[in-house]
């Protein structure tokens, strides 16, 4: 079965969030390339300063799939 997630607000990550958890594999389509590219940047960021200081960050995986 393919899913395919319309839309990378918050509705659309929160379902891609909850497909994660139940270890569905999913895209995330989104028209608004400054948004794919904003979230990414913001994954990134928080991945690399939790790693800065040490920190353990327990996460179910989620990691959306962008396709333009």
């Amino acid at each position: 079965m393919s899913v395919v997630i319309v839309g990378a607000g918050q509705a659309g990550l929160a379902v891609s969030h909850e497909l994660t958890a139940l270890g569905v594999e999913h895209t995330v389509l989104d028209a608004d390339e400054q948004r794919r590219l904003a979230l990414a940047h913001v994954l990134n960021a928080a991945e690399e300063e939790a790693n800065r200081l040490g920190a353990v960050v327990f996460t179910s995986g989620f990691r959306p799939d962008f396709a333009s």
